[in-house]
């Protein structure tokens, strides 16, 4: 292509059209296939982008397939209506196509690494790699009785199932969003719409098992528990503060969920990037009661092994993780 222009509508003389934006309604459901996977969108084109060097900033070949993977058509006319519609192009360089100059209020969904559209639906695997990809930002920091979860954890993870070497199942009839099976190095997700706002912080959870997995951790069971609970609780007060502290403050919430998220608002208050929960292991003023004290620590100890399913799980039993495969 000329300029590495892409050159996806046909010519139109002058402006481009006004019936333009009323050819296509989106019979396709466009876009919805993302919604549904639970697919955050990534900042849309600056100004004088085009699909050639978008596609070529996130190494994708064919900038058909940037556009395919948005939109889920390869008819030229139709693409120009959803750059309208769901981009919020309106200018155009060469009267033909919309360009990316000044778009108002587009997002691009940016395809797993080595997707095609020849490939057809998104790999599950790939769907949820994506999704915790987009929570990496999010993700905390924390230190606690010589075991680490972190970031550089989270990354490994993320390979592995990209890789395959930690599986993703789509299990519908689990009681909980997800879980892990360290054994068989994967992890069961009940859909893939993250719909409930606690859905995405309990995949949190299981990924926080998966690095345990990956560090080998040798703890307790109760220990693996907490640092998942806590893990969940730091990453939904990074999300939205406001709706973690309902979470801490309620009295309806099976209780580890609650006291995790008790201890989260003193971790999460504490100004540290890297978070260390034995200095959190001490009574402080209960913020939900100021007139008593509580130590956040050990509440969220007590509240996993007292749990009626932890005790059916043998929270004391020892549990020393064989790690995951390593790459090829």
């Amino acid at each position: 292509m000329p300029g590495g222009r892409i050159r996806h509508a046909a010519a139109l003389s002058g402006q481009p059209r006004a019936d333009l934006h009323a050819v296509l309604g989106p019979a396709h459901g466009a876009r919805t296939h993302l919604a549904a996977a639970g697919l955050a969108p990534r900042p849309q084109g600056g100004l004088g982008d085009n699909w050639g060097n978008l596609a070529s900033r996130f190494t994708i070949t064919d900038p058909w397939d940037l556009i395919y993977y948005n939109f889920r058509t390869e008819k030229p006319r139709e693409v120009n209506w959803y750059m309208h519609h769901y981009l919020g192009c309106w200018k155009t360089k060469d009267n033909k196509n919309f360009c990316f100059d000044e778009a108002e209020i587009g997002r691009l969904y940016i395809p797993p690494l080595g997707w095609t559209r020849g490939t057809g639906l998104l790999p599950f695997e790939a769907q949820i790699a994506e999704v915790l990809e987009r929570c990496r930002p999010k993700f905390p920091t924390l230190y606690w009785q010589k075991t680490w979860v972190g970031p550089t954890g989270f990354g490994k993870v993320i390979r592995a199932i990209r890789d395959g070497r930690i599986k993703v199942t789509l299990k519908p009839g689990l009681t909980t969003p997800a879980s892990y099976d360290p054994i068989g190095n994967e992890i069961f997700i009940k859909s893939v719409a993250f719909a409930d706002k606690m859905d995405l912080p309990v995949l949190i959870h299981e990924a926080a098992h998966a690095i345990l997995d990956v560090n080998k951790a040798d703890l307790t069971y109760w220990k693996h528990e907490f640092l998942g609970f806590l893990t969940k609780a730091l990453f939904a007060y990074r999300v939205d503060p406001k709706w973690a502290e309902v979470v801490a403050r309620s009295t309806t919430v099976a209780l580890p969920y609650r006291h995790a998220f008790i201890l989260g608002y003193y971790v999460h208050k504490d100004g540290k990037t890297e978070k260390m929960i034995d200095d959190h292991d001490k009574d402080v003023a209960d913020f939900r009661d100021p007139s008593s004290t509580i130590n956040p620590v050990q509440a969220l100890k007590l509240a996993i092994q007292t749990d009626a399913h932890y005790i059916a799980q043998g929270w004391w039993k020892r549990m020393a993780l064989d790690g995951i495969p390593e790459p090829v």
